[in-house]
């Protein structure tokens, strides 16, 4: 795919990524800005709890239901009915707060439901992830 038949210069277009948010607790990036390399620290993301990653590699162990889930993790994606992990940004749950109110292990009823998290984007369980989860709001 390209652009033919143009006589413009690479300096006469903006070649900058477009994000849903800018990371912003009022404006958070997606789980798709996420997918698309948006990196950053204490950052806002927004997403549709949909499974959790029961160890290891998620590509291998991601698990969409609340059925004998873990307490310290949540898969998270744009579409709330998502069932691939390729799509899909791991949140870590640190113990405390954020644990206690977000897991689906205690809180079954989450799955499917929208919430926003903070922390720094790195990779986690072999996929895009949020580490270091300080703040949530759903």
């Amino acid at each position: 795919a390209g652009i033919k038949e143009n006589a413009g210069t690479t300096e006469e277009f903006d070649f900058t990524p477009v994000f849903g948010g800018d990371g912003s607790e009022e404006s958070p990036f997606e789980v798709s800005d996420v997918m698309a390399g948006v990196s950053g620290s204490d950052v806002w993301v927004t997403g549709y709890i949909v499974g959790f990653s029961d160890g290891g590699d998620a590509t291998e162990y991601a698990v969409f239901s609340a059925e004998n889930a873990k307490n310290n993790n949540v898969l998270i994606a744009d579409n709330a009915n998502e069932t691939n992990v390729a799509k899909c940004v791991c949140v870590a749950l640190p113990t405390g707060n954020v644990r206690n109110a977000v897991n689906l292990k205690d809180n079954a009823g989450n799955l499917g439901k929208k919430v926003s998290v903070q922390g720094d984007l790195e990779t986690l369980y072999g996929i895009p992830g949020v580490r270091n989860t300080s703040a949530y709001k759903f």
